[in-house]
């Protein structure tokens, strides 16, 4: 995936970055894109076994603050 990507709201250059998440004990991890439907668990708060994970990126444009998220494979 190309890293130089351009706003489609004000076609200047995006910076790259990535989601911040906050889990137990305060432990920092990366947003992640899971494929199907969310499905609560009665101990882990969502089942995930055997789906799919990808790791977002995010790119913000410093001039207009949008943000485009992806999950490239």
């Amino acid at each position: 995936m190309e890293t130089e990507i351009k706003c489609p709201k004000c076609n200047d250059l995006m910076h790259e970055g990535f989601l911040l998440d906050r889990g137990a004990e305060n432990f920092t991890f990366q947003s992640t894109w899971v494929a199907g439907k969310a499905e609560e668990s009665f101990w882990l708060g969502l089942k995930i076994k055997d789906k799919q994970k990808i790791n977002v990126k995010v790119f913000r444009c410093p001039k207009c603050s949008f943000l485009e998220f992806y999950a490239p494979e």
